[in-house]
């Protein structure tokens, strides 16, 4: 892969206050899953996996919510590797 990739995925919503609803519930899926055994403290077999995590970030505009998805070449050849 000579370049990055961004994956930019919009969800648009009824009203702010739903839009905000959304946005916090994603936050709050990322967080946990920082928290699954072995990717907040960095084990070595999860580091693709949270090097991916890193990458995601959660943006609101008014009634729309947007996951910005960041994936470099090196933390998709890691996360080949761990497939094997």
């Amino acid at each position: 892969m000579d370049k990055n990739l961004k994956f930019l995925i919009q969800g648009e919503c009824y009203d702010n206050r739903e839009a905000n609803k959304l946005k916090n519930y994603m936050k709050a899926i990322l967080t946990i899953t920082k928290f699954k055994p072995g990717v907040a403290s960095g084990e070595k077999n999860n580091d693709e996996v949270s090097d991916l995590i890193k990458n995601i970030k959660v943006n609101q505009y008014d009634n729309t919510v947007y996951i910005e998805i960041n994936i470099t070449s090196e933390n998709i050849n890691l996360f080949r590797k761990s497939l094997n």
